[in-house]
C-alpha cells in the first residue's frame, strides 16, 4: 500500500509537470537581498518565516512566499526554468520586479502555490541555498508573502497598474488537485522525513 501510495505520488507530479510545460504569463515592485543567510534570516519579519512542521500538521495554510536575493542578472525564463524543473505545474501565480532602467530583476518574487504542502519540497530545495548562476554570494531565502493568495495579489497588482509595467504570470489552467491527493502527497513528505 506504502508502495503504490509513493507510485501515485510520483504519477501526479509527472502529471502536473506536464501541464505546467504547457503554461505561460509576469510581476513588479522591489527589495534587495543581502549576500548571507544569517543577515536575510534577521531581516525576514517573524511571522514571515516557513516553518515546515506547520505546513506538514496543516496548522499554516498560507500558499505565497517570496523568494528573496535573487542575483539581479536572472530572468524570467532563467528563474521559471530553475523553479519548474521540479515544481511545474503546483503555483498559479508567479511575478519577478524588474528595474525597467537597467533590465535587471530586483532581487526579489512571488510564486502563489495551488496547495500549501507544495511550499514544503520548494523551500526544501531552495531555501539558504547558493545560486549557480553568475558566481553570486547571494543565499537564497524563502519567506511568506505579505499578500497571500492568487486573487489578493492579481486584486493588489491592478490597484497598482499605473506604476507596475511588468505584468505578472498568471496560470489559470492550474488546478488545485484533489483533497485525497493532497493528503496522499502531504503523507509521502512526512514519510520522506522519518
Amino acid at each position: 500500500e506504502e508502495q503504490q501510495m509513493l507510485l501515485d505520488a510520483k504519477a501526479m507530479l509527472a502529471a502536473q509537470q506536464q501541464a505546467a510545460a504547457q503554461q505561460q504569463a509576469v510581476w513588479t515592485a522591489g527589495a534587495q537581498g543581502s549576500s548571507t543567510a544569517a543577515k536575510a534570516a534577521k531581516d525576514t519579519d517573524p511571522r514571515n518565516v516557513v516553518d515546515i512542521d506547520s505546513i506538514l500538521r496543516r496548522k499554516d495554510t498560507r500558499t505565497t512566499i517570496m523568494i528573496r536575493h535573487i542575483p539581479n542578472k536572472y530572468t524570467d525564463e532563467m528563474l521559471l526554468g530553475k523553479i519548474n524543473k521540479l515544481h511545474a505545474g503546483r503555483f498559479d501565480f508567479f511575478y519577478l520586479p524588474k528595474d525597467l532602467n537597467n533590465k535587471c530583476n530586483i532581487g526579489y518574487a512571488f510564486i502563489n502555490f495551488v496547495d500549501p504542502i507544495y511550499i514544503v519540497p520548494f523551500y526544501e530545495d531552495l531555501n539558504n541555498k547558493s545560486w549557480e548562476s553568475f558566481n553570486s554570494e547571494k543565499i537564497c531565502e524563502i519567506a511568506y508573502g505579505r499578500i497571500q493568495g492568487k486573487m489578493n495579489l492579481q486584486e493588489n497588482f491592478r490597484h497598482h497598474a499605473e506604476t507596475r509595467k511588468i505584468q505578472p504570470y498568471i496560470y489559470d489552467d492550474v488546478v488545485r488537485p484533489h483533497p485525497s491527493e493532497i493528503e496522499q502527497y502531504r503523507h509521502f513528505l512526512l514519510s520522506q522525513r522519518k
